[in-house]
Formats: C-alpha cells, structure tokens, sequence
C-alpha cells in the first residue's frame, strides 16, 4: 500500500537541478508557490500569489504554478540521488515561503528523509512557531532563514509586513539549538549580505546588520541529537574576525557582546 503522505498535494512554480548555492552539495531546489511578504527586490515575484497565473515571456502566456504531489516531486527529485551521494548534497524547498504549505513541506521532506536525502529548507520564518516545530523541525536538517532587516519599521516598509513573529521565531530555534547541546559557532554557517541601512540584532547568531541568511543544523523532535552538526554551508566559511571572537569569548561573539 502506498504511503500516504505521498498523495499529500501542493503548489509549486519551479523545480531547478543541479544548484550548489542554496545548502551543501549538489541539490535539487523546489519552489513552493505563495508568500506573505512582498520585498521590494524579490527575485522571484512570480511566487508571491499563491494562485496560478499566466506570464508573458518572449511574447508567449506561459503558466505560473501547478499542483503536484508529493510523490510526483519525489519521482523527479531522486533523479539526481547520485549526485546528492557523491558530493553530500540533497532536496532544498524554497519558494515563494514554504511555511505557507506546511503539510506539503512536512511531506516532502518525511520523503526525502526516508530515501536517505538530505533536507533544507530556506524560509523567512514568518509562521506561528508550533507550526514550524511540528511539522517543519522534526524533517529538516538545515534551515536557511532569511530575515530581510532586522529593524523594525525598516523591515515593514520594505517587505509591507513587520518582523516580529520573524525574530521571535529566530530566537526560539537558536534556543533549541542550544538546547540540543550546539553552538552557534560550531552548528550554524552564517551567509550575510549587506543591504541597506545597518541594523542591530541580539538573535544568537546574526550579524548586527539587515538582510542576513543564518543557517543552522537542527535537531529531529524527541532524541535531543543533532543531526549534521557542523555541516552548515560548506561554501561559507565564518569570517575570521568572528572566529577571533568566538575565541576571545570563549563561543559566539555575537552573543557575549549581546550579554555585555
């Protein structure tokens, strides 16, 4: 009998092979179609309505979303398991916000789980965060969170939505991080991009400025492990003035100077 999840259905607009920026390894990237926010750079503004919608390119209509399974993705996704083996790479969800379709990314990544496939999820973590802890956590092995600005008022006017929720959910992941018996300095990579005013931030992990990506190993529900400790994103590598203060403080630089 075929397992259920593999029926569970969902929206996207992309399914992009052979990419080495968006996690470890060679991965393949599904773009979940819909988002909350409405960046004013946003690459890819076709994601943000979660409806499907015609496009015209090179004078043509062409479609914008459709609806797959879970298993129809997976069929297309395990066409690369070899390379995803040879270099440590695996499935990656993007969007759009891939909050916004939680049971489908739960799904589609209890399924790549169970073929062996590494998962990350890259989001701005604006959901309610039990919806992140029970559906999304207990499947992802690296979480690519993507906060836009740390300021609040500068946050809103360029996304048209306040981070609150986005930082508050930020905090509680580094906390089970911490829990998990990781460090920022040993369990996270950071990706950072100017952009912008500068902002500050106490968040374990970030840099004190806006627009920054943190990306953390994270734990499955219940064992109190950590799965791929240290992994992170092999393509960046912590600068080494952070490493200077990691050292001189004996962990995370960002969070000693916090608590100074």
């Amino acid at each position: 009998m075929e397992k259920e999840y593999l029926q569970v259905r969902g929206r996207i607009f992309d399914i992009q092979k052979y990419s080495i920026h968006d996690g470890p390894g060679i991965r393949t990237i599904v773009f979940l179609k819909g988002c909350p926010l409405r960046c004013r750079w946003c690459c890819n503004p076709e994601s943000q309505e979660r409806e499907i919608q015609t496009m015209i390119t090179g004078g043509k209509p062409k479609t914008i979303g459709r609806d797959v399974t879970v298993g129809e993705v997976m069929d297309e996704v395990m066409q690369d398991r070899f390379y995803y083996r040879r270099s440590g790479g695996g499935l990656t969800l993007s969007g759009g916000e891939s909050l916004m379709q939680p049971d489908f990314a739960s799904a589609l990544m209890q399924a790549a789980h169970e073929r062996g496939i590494n998962t990350a999820m890259e989001s701005t973590g604006l959901a309610p965060f039990r919806v992140i802890a029970e559906k999304i956590l207990p499947h992802l092995d690296l979480y690519l969170m993507d906060i836009k600005h740390t300021d609040r008022e500068k946050h809103k006017f360029f996304t048209g939505v306040s981070n609150e929720l986005i930082l508050e959910n930020a905090k509680k992941n580094s906390r089970i991080r911490a829990e998990s018996g990781d460090s920022c300095s040993g369990g996270a990579r950071l990706q950072r991009h100017r952009g912008g005013d500068t902002g500050d931030s106490e968040i374990c992990g970030l840099p004190p400025w806006g627009g920054a990506a943190a990306s953390a190993a994270l734990p499955p529900a219940g064992n109190g492990q950590v799965r791929g400790a240290g992994q992170g994103l092999h393509a960046v590598q912590r600068p080494a003035a952070l490493q200077r203060a990691d050292a001189e403080t004996d962990g995370c630089g960002f969070c000693n100077r916090a608590a100074g």
